[in-house]
């Protein structure tokens, strides 16, 4: 997905030697900080204030994004936020986040508008757990869905047939295209069985559809 405004954001910021630039908007009734980075791979870092939901999506080349939310059980808390407010009674769509986020990103920095420290803090240490070392990753704490041509990869699944004993979470995730998503903070595991017995209910309720 492109965002245009997103490249006209990324060229100020690089003119004026800005790293950071932080701005706000509502996406229905909730109130979303956004910290956009250019220092080292762009990445936009979503804050849902007054929460702790918070998911970071990498700008590539171009100013293109996967419109996609993840891991999923981040996905499904802003999901269950939203549905708080009546109006919103529709299908959540990941593609039409985004293209509402889109329509509300600023083309120019703004000088007077500043990152909190605390946000700064969060936005480090998310930027930190993206680049650990993969083997050091070894606390489930969560999954996501694979969308627009993509597929759970092999090592992945090899992860999870390695750490987790129960072969139903390998078979589950290779038929629905599911990946696990790994951390190195053992604070931030989520037990097994929540996610096995997420995915099965997934499952099932797929299987009622047909």
């Amino acid at each position: 997905m492109y965002i245009e405004a997103l490249r006209g954001l990324y060229f100020n910021m690089s003119e004026r030697n800005v790293d950071y630039h932080v701005f706000s908007y509502r996406h229905n009734n909730l109130a979303m900080r956004v910290i956009f980075s250019i220092a080292g791979p762009q990445l936009l870092c979503f804050l849902v204030v007054g929460t702790p939901i918070v998911f970071v999506n990498t700008v590539r080349y171009g100013s293109h994004i996967d419109p996609q939310i993840e891991p999923e059980t981040t996905r499904q808390a802003l999901i269950a936020l939203l549905r708080r407010d009546e109006r919103s009674n529709h299908a959540f769509e990941d593609a039409e986040f985004f293209q509402e986020f889109a329509e509300r990103v600023p083309r120019r920095v703004d000088a007077r508008v500043l990152p909190e420290p605390h946000e700064m803090d969060i936005f480090d240490r998310v930027r930190a757990g993206r680049d650990i070392d993969e083997k050091a990753k070894r606390f489930a704490i969560g999954y996501r869905f694979n969308k627009n041509g993509r597929h759970v990869s092999k090592a992945n699944l090899a992860k999870t047939k390695r750490l987790v004993p129960d072969a139903r979470i390998a078979e589950l995730s290779e038929r629905l295209n599911i990946s696990l998503c790994w951390s190195d903070r053992p604070e931030r595991a989520i037990p097994i069985q929540n996610i096995l017995d997420a995915i099965e209910k997934l499952d099932n309720h797929r299987d009622g559809e047909k």
